[in-house]
Order: C-alpha cells, then structure tokens, then sequence
C-alpha cells in the first residue's frame, strides 16, 4: 500500500511548482517551426505550438504582451523561429506550455540570442537573486531621478511622487537614455546623484521602440548597478520588454507613474492610517478613563471615605493586639534570657577558686600578693597570707621541707 496518495490538485501542483522553479526552464532558448497559428482568441490569447521533426510543444502569447511581441511581426505557419520563454504550467488541467516573452523569425535573431547569453551569464552569476535586492525605504526624504533631459518621463515621475508624497525632495540627474554612449552617461549621472547621498534613485524612461532599449541591456551598467548600495528602481516603461537592468534593479517599474507608486506612501493612505491610529489612541485614553471614573466612584462610595472613624477604630484594635504579641513576645525573650544567665552564674561559681577553700583546702600569698605554689619560691622568715573559706591567717616561715 502506498503512504502517500495524491490528490489530483496536490499532483498537479507538485509538478507545476517543480517545473516552473526549475532553473533551466525559468528562462530558454528555443527554435522550431511554427504550426497552429490563428491569431487572436476570443480571450484574446493567442495559442499555438512550434515542432520540430520529432515532437511539437503548446505555446501562449498572452493578450498583454502581444501587442508588443507581434507588432509588425510578419510570421506564419511553416516558419521557423526563435522563441525566449519559460515554462508554464496550466493547473486546471495539467498540462504545460511555453510562455513567450519574445519571438522572432530564425535568422534575424542573433542579438536576442547574444543577449539571452548575457541574462543567462548574470542570472548563473546571481546578479538577479532576490536576496541581494535592497528593499524601499518606507518614507524617503530625497529621491534622485535618472533620465533624458526635458524628458516627460522626469515630468511623470516628479508629477506623481508629489502628488501622492511631497514632502520628499526630489533631484534630477540628466543622461542619454538610447545610444552606444548611454550606458557610460548613465552610470556617470547615478554617481553624480550618489554624491548627495538619495534615499532612492530612479531610472526612468518613457517607452520607446525595442531597439532603444540596448542600453539598458548592457552588462556594464547591470554589474554597476548591482554592487550599489542605494536603493535603486528601474523604469523604463516597456511592460512586455524586460531588460537586464530591470531584473537586477531593486524594483522593475513598468512605467514611470509606477515607479511613483513604488518609490513614496500616498499621501491619502497615510492620513487614513493616522486617523485610524488617532481612534485607537482616543479609544484607549476613553477606556481608561471610564475605568478610572469608576475606581473613583467605588473609591467615593467605600466605607473608608464615608467612615473613616470606623476604619480607625479598626486598625487600633489591631495595633493593641500587635502590641499585646509584642510585649508577650519580649517578655518571654527576657525569661529565657535570664534562665540564661542563671546557667551561666551556676557554671562560672561551681569553676570559682573559692569554691575549693570550702573542703578544706587553703591559698597561699607571698609578701607581693602572689600565689605561692612550690616552696622554693619562699624562704624562713618570710612573711605569707594564708586565705580561708572564712579569712586570711599571716604567718612567718619557720621552716621549708622539700616532699621526697
């Protein structure tokens, strides 16, 4: 029996996911001749398929991106082409197709080919991996703008980010946006604008045919803007056409008004956000002051206030009582004490020496008040003190014998 069973959504999900992430069909090459093709469909989409003389593969162009691919394009059945695509899967009924981002007639194709090398080359290199993309500040105070000069995609940009932000300064920085020399005046102008150090920088440019976007597909300006370490945003408003630039840019605008909305918070949002936190906040000060007008009143209403005489009688019986346990206590602390100190007096009489002339027993004094305990420490004729148990006999030495 198997441990796992596929749904039929889980199975065709699995295979979309690995092939679509697959590295070597997120973006290709591929040649072949054309068959199927009609035109547009109702949806408008134009479905189709490219063979060779072995197998056949389905292809979409969707109706966004046909506008741009098929615009004075001349291809029919039977033609042999090149396609820049990736794989995409239809989930609903498993099947795969080819998504064509470009598609030209075999033969003509030698630059997309070149610059499908140079994509693969960066993408390999991680140029284009999401991890080395900076994110967007959250509220940018100065803003740099690269693009043609006296261009409306300057004036785009500017008009927009205003509108919806102006509190940001905004500092344009002029170059050729088309061009063999684009590429170098590009990477000149951002250092200038690095120089005033930006939050953001954009790069902008309003459209064009596809032949002026060589410039933004140039390894060079690519490998500049991805050791940068300002945000940067790439608008050069193709929305079909996704150059180098856009895909190690920061963020891919497909128009300037875009990059707008990118780069600043709208103002409106902003002001809605303010006014739902100043509800909030007056919400919170409304809800802690109805708590508090009600401690107060029960504070107001409790016995304590209205009778404080009561609560005093109270707290006395209760420090007389403390003052009772505590002069109990000290007085047992006392007798304790003085059993003590009775033990004590017991002990230190029955060590006395007084307590040996007693039995019987005598102490001798020299003339100087010393204890005499050997006789070799008096002579005849000295005079000692004899102590008692009941008085002191003085005595002259007639003799010393020593005890043998």
């Amino acid at each position: 029996m198997l441990d796992n069973i596929f749904s039929i959504t889980a199975l065709n999900s699995y295979i979309k996911n690995h092939l679509e992430n697959d590295f070597n069909l997120m973006s290709f090459l591929v040649k072949g001749e054309l068959t199927s093709f009609k035109g547009a469909s109702t949806n408008g989409h134009y479905y189709f398929a490219i063979k060779d003389d072995r197998s056949l593969i389905n292809c979409v162009i969707f109706k966004e991106d046909a506008k741009y691919l098929l615009l004075e394009q001349n291809i029919n059945n039977g033609d042999e082409v090149l396609i820049a695509g990736k794989i995409n899967v239809y989930l609903g009924r498993g099947t795969y197709q080819i998504l064509v981002k470009k598609i030209e007639k075999y033969g003509i194709g030698e630059k997309l080919i070149a610059l499908e090398k140079l994509k693969q080359k960066l993408l390999v290199e991680g140029l284009f991996n999401q991890e080395h993309k900076l994110p967007m500040p959250s509220f940018p105070n100065l803003i740099a703008i690269i693009s043609a000069k006296n261009s409306a995609a300057d004036l785009d940009v500017r008009k927009n980010i205003y509108k919806r932000y102006p509190l940001v300064e905004l500092r344009s920085f002029f170059a050729l946006m088309q061009g063999e020399k684009a590429p170098e005046n590009i990477i000149a102008a951002i250092n200038e604008a690095r120089k005033i150090n930006p939050d953001l920088i954009i790069i902008a440019r309003g459209g064009g045919a596809e032949e002026d976007l060589n410039a933004f597909n140039n390894e060079a300006l690519a490998r500049y803007v991805y050791q940068l370490n300002i945000p940067l945003i790439s608008a050069i408003g193709h929305e079909i056409n996704t150059t180098i630039l856009d895909l190690v840019a920061d963020k891919r605008a497909s128009t300037p008004t875009e990059a707008a909305i990118i780069a600043v918070p709208d103002k409106e949002d902003l002001y809605n956000l303010l006014s739902e936190y100043r509800y909030k906040i007056n919400k919170t000060i409304a809800y802690r002051l109805t708590n508090l007008n009600k401690r107060l009143t029960m504070l107001k209403n409790s016995a304590f206030i209205k009778n404080p005489f009561y609560h005093y009688q109270e707290y006395k019986i209760l420090l007389l009582k403390d003052r009772d346990l505590l002069f109990k206590a000290i007085e047992k602390y006392l007798l304790n004490y003085k059993h003590r100190l009775h033990l004590d007096h017991e002990l230190l009489t029955s060590l006395s020496p007084k307590r040996i002339l007693h039995r019987g027993y005598a102490l001798n004094y020299d003339q100087n008040g010393h204890l005499i305990t050997s006789i070799l420490e008096v002579k005849p004729n000295d005079t000692i003190k004899t102590h008692l148990k009941d008085g002191i006999i003085i005595s002259n030495i007639l003799e010393t014998r020593l005890d043998k």
